[in-house]
């Protein structure tokens, strides 16, 4: 660095100045002072100093070429630090590509896979669905040739199937019957696609299973599949519409064991399982569903096909009573069971009970007893 000299021409003819000549050299040595410390703190000392003003002073010999050299290291070694970082880089694009591609891979069978088996349950379902309704048409033209069975015996004879025994085939046809629209009545199906009377007969059985119908088969009555008339069934009851017989036939009526299906005027099925004598039944049970809940009765029965002697009646919600009926109501001695197990038993009149009642716990422990009068 190359010192500066200052001369400067001091006049005393004024003493102002001298001072300002003073406060001038001031300055300048604060500014030279600065400078050599924005040295110092770039280069260090003066050693550093003078070592770069060397190499730039000899900048064209040999220093010159050490610092293009090392200038030359530098930049190679910059130039394979990018070279290894842009390297990494396509490492670490190319393992996530990989495993992206894998996941989608992984993706797409999944997808694929519940694709085909989401197909093969909706070509089963439709396949059921196709087979179900080919069955409902099936039944509902058996129905319709049935319904239209003239009232004249002999010719209703050349169209029904006869033969000398009760079939499995025949009883299982009339089960599927019961799951089916029938004279303006559609029943409620449950979850499987069963109507309340389907539920009871398979839960409970028939009345009669088919030996024992079989053992009872008269040779001289046909078994056949026929329509039901329709029938009165007197007093407050409603009466019987049109339906199906299964059963024993002789001289063109209901006699022996058989089984009807019908709809009263109030639309609720019934389904009585009987013994017949020229057309009424005299015994046998008989299910009527009300409100989606089945009724039993069972019993002897009058020609109004109503419980008449001794029966018994229960409901699905668990009401049981055991005794003597006149015409559907409970008439005679008898025992009432509530839902709840308690029970009595006594004397009823026209579904009235009358005279002394004992009234008991579920377990049998008698609790009360009560006078009901005559009525």
């Amino acid at each position: 660095m190359q010192a500066s000299t200052i001369t400067t021409k001091i006049s005393m003819s004024h003493p102002q100045e001298l001072i300002d000549t003073v406060n001038n050299l001031k300055y300048t040595q604060g500014m030279q002072e600065a400078q050599i410390k924005a040295v110092f703190s770039l280069f260090g000392n003066l050693e550093g100093v003078a070592s770069i003003i060397n190499t730039c002073l000899t900048i064209g010999g040999q220093p010159r070429k050490q610092f293009e050299s090392l200038g030359e290291d530098l930049c190679s070694k910059v130039d394979d630090l990018h070279l290894s970082i842009e390297q990494m880089k396509r490492e670490k694009l190319e393992q996530v590509e990989q495993k992206s591609t894998k996941a989608f891979n992984l993706l797409e069978m999944i997808e694929s896979s519940i694709q085909e088996s989401l197909q093969a349950e909706l070509e089963i379902f439709v396949q059921k669905q196709e087979e179900l309704q080919h069955e409902i048409k099936t039944t509902k033209f058996e129905i319709e040739n049935l319904l239209i069975l003239p009232p004249i015996v002999e010719k209703i004879q050349k169209q029904v199937v006869i033969c000398q025994q009760f079939k499995q085939e025949k009883l299982d046809f009339l089960i599927s019957m019961l799951n089916l629209p029938f004279n303006n009545y559609s029943p409620e199906l449950n979850e499987f696609g069963q109507s309340k009377l389907t539920e009871y007969v398979l839960e409970n059985g028939w009345k009669w299973s088919l030996p024992e119908l079989n053992s009872n088969v008269d040779i001289n009555s046909a078994v056949v599949w026929t329509k039901f008339e329709g029938a009165e069934r007197g007093g407050e009851y409603p009466s019987l519409q049109q339906g199906i017989y299964y059963g024993q036939m002789e001289d063109g009526k209901r006699h022996g064991y058989g089984i009807v299906y019908s709809i009263d005027q109030d639309s609720y099925p019934l389904l009585y399982e009987c013994e017949w004598n020229m057309g009424l039944p005299i015994m046998g049970r008989y299910i009527e569903i009300l409100d989606n809940q089945w009724y039993k009765r069972e019993g002897d029965m009058s020609g109004s096909f109503c419980l008449q002697g001794t029966g018994n009646y229960q409901v699905e919600d668990g009401y049981f009573y055991q005794g003597e009926w006149n015409q559907e109501k409970k008439h005679g001695l008898g025992k009432e069971t509530n839902i709840d197990g308690t029970y009595n038993e006594g004397e009823w009149n026209n579904d009235k009970r009358v005279g002394i009642h004992n009234y008991y716990s579920k377990e049998g422990v008698l609790t009360n007893t009560e006078d009901h009068g005559n009525q």
